[in-house]
């Protein structure tokens, strides 16, 4: 996460400069949700899906509400 940013991998296997050595099954779709506190980011979620199968805005909205609280 940088900047407190959502970062969403629709398929790390088609993101460039993405690594996925080491795991021969990695998870395709992944999201990146900071935590924050007082705006600043804390921490983060973490979601993956096995297959690529992107996230909605709803679901990313949804995460969202929970990661911003006070």
């Amino acid at each position: 996460m940088t900047g407190g940013n959502v970062i969403h991998i629709r398929d790390v296997l088609e993101e460039p400069g993405f690594n996925s050595e080491g795991d021969p099954t990695p998870a395709r779709t992944r999201l990146g949700v900071p935590l924050l506190r007082d705006g600043n980011p804390i921490g983060v979620f973490v979601l993956t899906r096995q297959a690529v199968q992107p996230f909605t805005e709803k679901q990313i909205e949804l995460v969202s509400t929970f990661s911003d609280q006070p």
